[in-house]
Parts: structure tokens; sequence; C-alpha cells
């Protein structure tokens, strides 16, 4: 299977913000193209259809066919739903944020020629149907493996959802770059947020939330998000996770250090090396 697939019939499994921003998403770009929906919560079923995007939204995966199956969940449940959904749709790409146990999934069930593994790099602290977003892919990168080979299958059809398409070589190679630019900044942001609100606790005061500026925003946005996706995504990753960590904590030991000694020189060229670093970044991300 080499032509590009540009699929009708989807079946979104997962009305979370992802799985509803997709939604979205194809019903504006793809207009004809028929949308439904799959998921276990009664609550969300009901919200999803609220958003009135979905042409049906089902409890349990429906007897029928489609072109593509989205596996919009967290990567445990899409591991195992991989081949229920397989024999519901001619592809099944996944949208998770760990790429190594879907992936080892897909080469044990022989299903190497139906599956694409992708991951946006888009979402917000938000969850469920309402936190869906149509804009929320636009000029946002879209991650496909070089090394599988039905990734060419749906870039075309990626694309036409205003995503930028990113390549990653293989599973473990994004897995490693999620570790340092998603799922160890969210520990970051915990951990910053933890530390903040340690820090009131102990001074017995409630004025310090009034303080907060941009960058404090900024830094602690992510800790808002709620534990049901990360929790699973955090220890389906957690060998690089826990390198991204030993780097962090090797940094925070250094700051620390500069600062008992009185050493503005050492600190200041931490700061310099992390500007550096970051406007190399940058450069790289134009």
């Amino acid at each position: 299977m080499t032509t590009p697939v540009h699929p009708r019939r989807v079946l979104i499994i997962g009305c979370g913000l992802i799985g509803t921003s997709m939604a979205l998403a194809i019903t504006d770009h793809y207009p004809d193209t028929v949308v439904d929906g799959v998921d276990t919560s009664r609550r969300h079923r009901d919200l999803a259809v609220e958003t009135k995007t979905f042409h049906q939204v089902f409890a349990e995966l429906p007897n029928e066919q489609y072109d593509l199956a989205v596996l919009a969940i967290p990567v445990q449940a899409a591991c195992a739903l991989l081949v229920p959904a397989s024999e519901h749709a001619a592809l099944v790409m996944d949208v998770c944020s760990v790429k190594v146990p879907i992936c080892d999934e897909a080469l044990q069930r022989g299903l190497t020629d139906t599956f694409v593994p992708t991951h946006p790099m888009a979402g917000t602290a938000g969850q469920g149907p309402m936190a869906g977003i149509r804009s929320l892919f636009e000029q946002q990168p879209w991650i496909l493996l070089r090394d599988w080979d039905t990734s060419g299958l749906l870039t075309e059809w990626l694309a036409g959802l205003s995503a930028k398409i990113e390549w990653a070589d293989n599973a473990a190679e994004h897995d490693a770059a999620m570790a340092a630019v998603s799922h160890g900044n969210h520990l970051m942001s915990v951990a910053a947020m933890l530390a903040a609100d340690g820090g009131l606790q102990e001074t017995g005061g409630q004025t310090w939330p009034g303080f907060t500026g941009p960058g404090f925003r900024d830094v602690t946005r992510l800790s808002a998000s709620g534990h049901a996706f990360w929790v699973p995504t955090l220890m389906a990753n957690r060998e690089s996770v826990l390198s991204y960590l030993e780097r962090a904590q090797e940094t925070l030991e250094v700051l620390q250090k500069v600062l008992h000694q009185r050493d503005e020189q050492g600190l200041a060229s931490i700061l310099e090396q992390a500007k550096q670093a970051k406007d190399r970044w940058t450069k790289r991300q134009v």
C-alpha cells in the first residue's frame, strides 16, 4: 500500500479533547467525510453528541466498517483495542504520545500493513468533548515514523488538516524526544507548582497567587492537566522520562551549588548556556 489514502468514513475511538478536536478538524477540512465516535463514558457520549460533530456516537465498537479508525485514547488502552479496531477499519492510526508500546503490539499482531503510528503535538489542559478545538492542529507538528512503511499513506490527508508533518526516525527516537519536550516538561511544571504551593503553605499567607505573572502561568500551566491521561503516559515512557529527570536534577544540583557558594560567574555561565541552547532550538523550529 503506497497510494495516499483519503478516508471517507472515520471512526474515532475516544471522544476526549484530542478525539473531538480531530472530529472537528475533519468535518471542517473534509466536509463530505462521515465521522463516528466511540466512548465508554455515558457523559462523554452525551457531550460528544452535543458538539454536533459526530454522525453517530457508540458505547462500543459498532458492527460497521470504516476506511480509518483513530485510537484517541491512552496508550495502554490503544494497545488493547488495536486488534479489535483493525477488524472494523481498513487502516488504524493512533495519536498516542508514546510510540514504542503500540508499535511493538502492531508488530506482534502482524498489523504493520494496516497500522499507522502518529502523534499530533497539540493539546491543552482541557478534558472531555467540550474541550475540543477545531483549530487545535493548525500549523502544529504531527509526527510520523520514517521506518514505518505505512506512514506515507496518511501524510497528505493529515497535511490537509493544516498540520505540519514532522518525522522521527523510529519509535524509540520519538519517545526519547517526547521525554525531553513534553513528558518531562509536564513533571517540571508539576514540580514548579508544588514548590510554589509548598512555600505558600509554609508562610501561612494567601497573597502569593495574586502576585503571579505570565512567567509563572507559562511554567505551571501543564500542572493543571488531569492525571487520567498523564499517569499511563508517563509510566509507558518511564525509562526516557527518568533519563530526562536525571539530567534536570544534575542541572538543579549545579544551580544549588553556585547559589550556596555565591558564585556569580558560575551562575551567569549556566544562564548563558541555557540562553544559547534556547536560541539554537528556536532557530531550528522556524
